[in-house]
């Protein structure tokens, strides 16, 4: 029998406290890891015998026996999404070809991993052959069944080779290289990176990925010497970034998606400050979903909504508690950055603000007795940073427009909320 993962009491409670630290995001991660190989076992089971699916399985196989590294594609969290959405179509109206048929792309990612001899057929999609951790490449065909081989590295599709240097590749481009080797990617040609509330932007020009990659080098600067406890814990985790569209010109958007922990979506921040603040911010919700799918913090049945401070709509409590923990860390890192005034002046004001919410947060979630044991738990450790941070002197005026912010908030909320 095989055991499910677990987060050990210590672990547990560095999570708590707003952390967790390289090793535990490196414990998350592995569960992530699990559920993503559990996935496909299922999508793989579900899609029943045919010949497309068994030279994909076998490619799969002797891609891992070659080379163990080459599991690494499997548990991307672009697949991850995949096999769940594709989970998800079988299980209602059906899954249509591309879907299904992109196990055949997955296992040539993995047999160009291992250097492998495969013979697969994929599914090219609007004119692209989308190939996971690798990129895509143009095909003839713009939609529908493409033939696929692998040999050493090169890649065949209906006859036309492309080799690693090939520039018809588009290529999954690497945004950020840290200390340590960890590498952080740009994912702007995966199909299935669009998994936010505001659309994923196409792939980025030379010019603006040139853009992107500068910013987030003056960010992980930011980061490393104001923040050097978050930066350590985004080195063990992020795995990439997904630029969104910008609908609104001088609005800014950053989001998760549950199925693709580890990855944050967003759009082009205004400076530093603001793209270490988000990149924290959505890393938080990452680890606390990874903590989700491992241990039960609240009771799901539930149908209540609550006030968050930071949101116009009612909110349940698996929302309040992910808004909560992102939070704390939010007020942390402005709280960090406020030690900087002259090259951050907005940092104090928006340390007071994010404490104030999330202080009024973690009231709510206290009262609301729908956390389980292990929740209450968890919950302790927030307030515990929380105090922490509330600790810390501030200027009354500042402390007090941080209470008038909150006050307004939520007389703004009961009055758009009174009918419901």
């Amino acid at each position: 029998m095989i055991a499910p993962h677990t987060l050990p009491g210590e672990t547990l409670d560095g999570l708590a406290a707003g952390y967790g630290g390289p090793d535990g995001i490196r414990a998350l991660w592995r569960g992530q890891h699990s559920r993503r190989l559990l996935l496909l076992k299922l999508l793989i089971e579900r899609t029943g015998p045919s010949t497309d699916r068994d030279e994909a399985v076998a490619a799969i196989i002797a891609a891992e026996e070659r080379d163990p590294a080459a599991r690494q594609v499997l548990v991307e969290p672009m697949v991850g999404r995949w096999a769940a959405a594709t989970l998800r179509g079988m299980a209602g109206s059906g899954a249509p070809a591309e879907q299904t048929g992109h196990l055949g792309a997955v296992a040539a990612a993995a047999a160009l991993r291992a250097g492998t001899v495969a013979e697969l057929r994929g599914c090219a999609r609007h004119g692209w052959l989308h190939v996971p951790a690798v990129g895509r490449i143009p095909v003839s065909r713009g939609d529908g069944p493409v033939r696929l081989s692998t040999n050493r590295g090169r890649l065949v599709v209906d006859g036309v080779e492309f080799g690693p240097a090939d520039r018809r590749w588009q290529r999954r481009r690497t945004l950020l290289t840290g200390r340590g080797g960890n590498v952080v990617y740009l994912e702007d040609v995966d199909p299935y990176r669009d998994a936010y509330h505001v659309a994923a932007a196409d792939r980025l020009s030379t010019a603006d990925f040139g853009t992107w990659t500068r910013l987030a080098a003056d960010t992980w600067q930011v980061l490393t010497r104001h923040a050097p406890s978050r930066a350590a814990e985004l080195a063990a985790g992020l795995h990439s970034l997904v630029p969104l569209r910008k609908p609104i010109a001088n609005a800014a958007h950053s989001a998760t998606a549950r199925e693709a922990v580890g990855v944050v979506g967003l759009d082009l921040p205004r400076d530093a400050a603001d793209f270490a603040v988000a990149l924290v911010h959505e890393f938080q919700h990452s680890k606390l979903s990874a903590v989700l799918d491992i241990v039960p913090l609240y009771r799901r049945a539930s149908d209540r909504t609550f006030f968050a401070p930071w949101r116009t709509d009612p909110r349940p409590i698996g929302g309040l508690l992910q808004g909560a923990y992102a939070f704390i860390a939010v007020a942390d890192v402005w709280h960090d950055l406020s030690s900087a005034p002259d090259a951050f002046p907005q940092a104090q004001r928006e340390f007071a603000e994010a404490r104030a919410q999330v202080s009024d947060a973690l009231d709510t979630l206290a009262g609301s007795g729908l956390l389980t044991p292990t929740g209450e738990r968890f919950l302790n450790g927030m307030r515990g940073s929380v105090e922490r941070l509330r600790a810390v002197d501030l200027p009354t005026a500042t402390d007090l427009a941080a209470q008038r912010v909150l006050a307004l908030r939520r007389t703004a909320w009961d009055r758009a909320n009174a009918a419901r």
